[in-house]
């Protein structure tokens, strides 16, 4: 049966680029209005008319520092910056090639991601600055063609402030001819790799359009969005929509769960978009009930599909509608959906305009509605291809082959059911991981779950196996487990219940967009056998009851083990003599970009760092290896020595390390005294009379003490005098503008709070 979107198809708007139609030519958003604003540096925005400069700016600094031509394909290897965005449409204006890779992969990841890609230029970020020229070393990028974001060079890369965005000087836009925007590369984003290797998808420039001008999004909305850039949903509400429709995005560059709540309460969005795993964090974590999100009405879960249990309880709860926002990297928005379809329904949407659509068995043929089968897509945002790869996944009909399994009523209400790769064949029965999933998700001490297949060989049969994060303040206990096993063999047919177990983890891998790994889970169980635990009657008998497998201590123990390095499982502790060794290393050398990967992947909360990083020894470290100073030193401040370490800061000399350093505890919610704060403030201020990098340095005190006053960690009124004697100082400098319009506003306030106290009737 074939479906079809009963509306008539969009035109997408006529012009000579993505940049000409959301930007350039769009007269709809006035120039001043903010489009980003950066949630940790507030002083960090761009209005509508700024980054329309800016991408300019971008564009010509591509030609000008990289020499970059049509094609080209520049590689950007980031956590969310608020200059992504005018990078990415810069790389397009010089007609080249955007290519957002996932920064959180490994090293041999991201170099296959550069490689796949051939990029020949890298734009990358001070938090992942060693993998990256790890990356872009093995896939042949020479250094001279990479730049870091910011304004500071790093490792003697260059900064993109200082290269690809200085000056004045615009590029002329691109123009691309009708064939062009249709059919040639804009910008390649790479599938997640869930189920195999990733692969980069195109994006031509008529796709995204079509997808942009579906939206309902006005001047008026206010987002709030941590995801990253590198993945189709952040494309498409902040690389697009956020410019063409003129609202503002807030950007959240470093996700924490109370961050994202902090933000909902301060900013008051009515609408965020998020991995299922907030959602549930909403409803069970205590952390969101210490903030107020009443703001917040309606939420799209990207990434992957919630529950019908999940969204419903969501609803009575907190109030928020949910809607499940179905898409692929290969296909974007095939469906539209509204509150009843995913309250009363449980269903993903209805075609969208210009999609059709069939839902095929195993044969490839149309099954009736109301059957499952496997989803085949076409329509205006699919995919012309994967790049540099013959492999697509699109017959010669045009449709997509989309892996996952689908059933669609009589009214067209498509339901999602689940992957076609997750479907386990236990004997003769089919079980979707669903259908066990919903069930645990219903018990009140489980958080999330992710049910997987452990195969047998000598049975030629998968047993469900189930991983559960707890609630919020539940113990791991073997009584939960029982308690969880009994709850849902009650609900479950007998052949379809948790025969291999369930495993408490505290946290399941996700990918980048909130997707479970269940290619993980899958690797990890299997390498476990459990046929020697099995009853005999499972073996001759399949028809008769099938008890649970009885899972014995050593086998949870060597699984948990297997896991651990994986999920970062903090029962497990694996102390690792090589890390040590560096750990003891660092206060006396720089550090190796490879032994600086070495420590990254470690867990180092788990080491006795006391142990090896001394208070005395705690200066060097800093100034030897800031990036691992940034994540040992708040460990460090929580330790029984958190005054001697922070004595030892103040006694040592200031640098533009040491300053960082701070920063990033304070930040953290580190705790300190207002002494240290105003000591050190003092000092950095003082220290900025030194002639060596004093340029830097002083726009380095300038944005750390703004942070601090804008997060509320001091009050300017304590600091006035120092800070507008340091501003009047250095105000010819870039940055200290901003600084000095905060300590005026603060004294214009102190002498309005006066003038009313002096007009109190004595």
């Amino acid at each position: 049966m074939l479906h079809s979107s009963k509306t008539a198809p969009s035109v997408i708007p006529a012009g000579d680029s993505l940049y000409h139609v959301l930007i350039g030519n769009n007269t709809n958003v006035l120039p001043d209005k903010p489009i980003f604003v950066d949630i940790e540096y507030p002083y960090k925005s761009l209005t509508h008319g700024q980054l329309k400069k800016q991408i300019l700016v971008a564009a010509a600094g591509l030609k000008r520092v990289f020499g970059v031509q049509r094609m080209d394909v520049v590689a950007i290897c980031s956590p969310n910056h608020i200059d992504y965005v005018s990078i990415v449409h810069g790389i397009i204006c010089a007609g080249a090639i955007a290519a957002p890779l996932h920064y959180v992969s490994m090293v041999e990841d991201i170099a296959y991601d550069i490689k796949t890609v051939q990029a020949k230029y890298l734009i990358t970020h001070v938090d992942i600055i060693d993998k990256a020229l790890l990356a872009a070393k093995e896939a042949g990028i020479d250094e001279a063609n990479i730049v870091v974001f910011g304004d500071a060079s790093v490792q003697g890369i260059r900064a993109v402030n200082d290269t690809l965005l200085k000056g004045e000087q615009e590029a002329e836009p691109f123009k691309f001819t009708a064939m062009q925007m249709q059919n040639d590369p804009a910008v390649l984003y790479f599938t997640s790799g869930t189920t195999g290797g990733k692969k980069a998808v195109v994006r031509t420039q008529n796709n995204l359009l079509y997808r942009m001008i579906r939206s309902r999004a006005t001047a008026s909305s206010v987002v709030v969005t941590y995801l990253d850039f590198n993945h189709s949903t952040s494309l498409v509400t902040v690389l697009l929509m956020a410019p063409y429709y003129g609202y503002t995005s807030y950007l959240l560059n470093h996700y924490s769960f109370r961050g994202l709540c902090a933000a909902i309460e301060r900013y008051k969005p009515n609408f965020i978009t998020c991995a299922p795993y907030v959602v549930m964090s909403l409803i069970k974590d205590s952390i969101a009930k210490e903030y107020d999100i009443s703001s917040l009405k309606t939420i799209g879960c990207s990434g992957a599909l919630l529950k019908q249990d999940v969204i419903l309880k969501a609803h009575k709860q907190l109030g928020i509608v949910v809607l499940n926002l179905y898409g692929l990297t290969e296909v974007l928005g095939l469906f539209t959906t509204t509150p009843k379809i995913s309250l009363e329904l449980g269903g993903v949407g209805v075609l969208e305009i210009g999609f059709t659509a069939r839902i095929v068995d195993e044969n490839g043929q149309d099954v009736a509605a109301g059957q499952v089968g496997e989803l085949l897509i076409k329509g205006p945002t699919l995919t012309p291809g994967y790049y540099r790869n013959s492999e697509c996944n699109i017959d010669q009909e045009g449709f997509f082959h989309t892996g996952d399994l689908f059933r669609c009523d009589e009214n067209g209400v498509f339901f999602f059911c689940d992957r076609l790769k997750d479907l386990m064949k236990y004997y003769g029965t089919q079980i979707y991981p669903s259908e066990i999933e919903s069930v645990l998700l219903k018990h009140p001490k489980v958080a999330d779950c992710a049910v997987v297949g452990v195969y047998q060989p000598d049975v030629a049969a998968e047993f469900p196996r189930a991983y559960v994060m707890l609630a919020d303040g539940e113990p791991s206990t073997q009584q939960v487990i029982d308690e969880l096993q009994a709850f849902s063999d009650s609900q479950l047919p007998e052949k379809k219940r948790v025969h291999a177990g369930i495993i408490i983890l505290e946290s399941l891998p996700r990918t980048p967009s909130g997707k479970v790994q269940r290619r993980l889970l899958k690797e990890s169980a299997n390498s476990i056998q459990v046929g020697d635990d099995l009853p005999q009657d499972v073996y001759n008998e399949p028809d008769s009851k099938l008890p649970a497998i009885q899972m014995n201590q050593s086998l949870v123990d060597s699984l948990r083990l297997k896991a651990a390095r994986l999920i970062d499982d903090p029962d497990i502790v694996i102390l690792n003599e090589q890390t040590k060794q560096l750990l003891c290393d660092a206060c006396c050398r720089i550090l190796s970009l490879a032994e600086n990967e070495t420590l990254r992947d470690e867990r180092l909360s788990d080491y006795p760092l006391t142990d090896y990083i001394t208070p005395e020894r705690l200066p060097s470290l800093i100034d030897l290896n800031q990036f691992l100073a940034l994540n040992v030193v708040p460990l460090l401040l929580k330790t029984e020595l958190t005054s001697a370490y922070l004595q030892a800061i103040l006694e040592a000399p200031i640098t533009l390390n040491s300053i960082e350093v701070v920063h990033h505890a304070l930040i953290s919610n580190i705790q300190v005294s207002q002494d240290f704060l105003h000591y050190f403030i003092s000092k950095s201020i003082r220290s900025c009379d030194e002639k060596p990098k004093r340029d830097r340095k002083v726009k380095l005190v300038a944005r750390f003490v703004q942070s601090l006053v804008e997060r509320n960690i001091i009050a300017m009124k304590d600091y006035f005098i120092e800070i507008q004697a340091f501003c009047v100082g250095y105000m010819k400098l870039k940055g200290i503008t901003d600084l000095y319009r905060l300590a005026s506003n603060e004294a214009q306030k102190q002498i309005v709070l006066n003038q009313q106290v002096g007009a109190v009737p004595r």
